[in-house]
């Protein structure tokens, strides 16, 4: 599974040895994800289900043509599926993610713009106790962008992340 929806992915660049200043400049790689706005205009949805998980994906206006809010979840049911097998070890173990995430999106002139992201997802998984992990982020992000100019635009960030991990045995 992708760390991020790709449902809700605009863009993304990989950025192997030279790295931009922009992050640094001294990283060995960068790996850059932009999200797409959600639909400013009309109420839209989307969801869809495998053998392992299911995704939910809601857009909606709330300033028509002007400011909008995307919505997306999933998560995995594998421990259902666990729970149903005959081996105990399998039986008696777990494996599961989420990831939850919510953009607000407004236009506030035809060269401005400010939207705000906020990210969380948690990976649990154990193997009858032999192996245990358990993972998650939590994110959020506040960007201001401005065209100054047809070749000119700023961007001013502020960003907050939070990541964890605890393993056992």
């Amino acid at each position: 599974f992708s760390s991020i929806n790709s449902n809700i992915v605009d863009r993304f660049n990989v950025y192997k040895g030279f790295v931009p200043v922009g992050f640094g400049g001294r990283l060995s790689s960068v790996f850059e994800v932009e999200t797409r706005a959600g639909n400013k205009s009309n109420f839209y949805s989307e969801g869809s289900l495998s053998p392992i998980s299911a995704n939910v994906i809601v857009e909606m206006p709330i300033v028509k043509d002007k400011a909008s809010l995307m919505v997306s979840t999933r998560s995995s049911y594998s421990n259902w599926i666990l729970k149903r097998l005959e081996e105990p070890e399998l039986r008696n173990s777990r494996a599961s993610f989420y990831d939850f995430t919510v953009n607000f999106d407004y236009q506030l002139s035809d060269n401005s713009n400010i939207s705000i992201l906020g990210y969380n997802s948690n990976d649990d998984f154990n193997l009858n106790t032999l192996v245990e992990y358990d993972y998650g982020n939590l994110g959020g992000v506040l960007k201001y962008s401005n065209r100054i100019a047809p070749k000119l635009k700023t961007d001013v960030y502020l960003i907050h992340s939070n990541y964890n991990f605890a393993t056992a045995n």
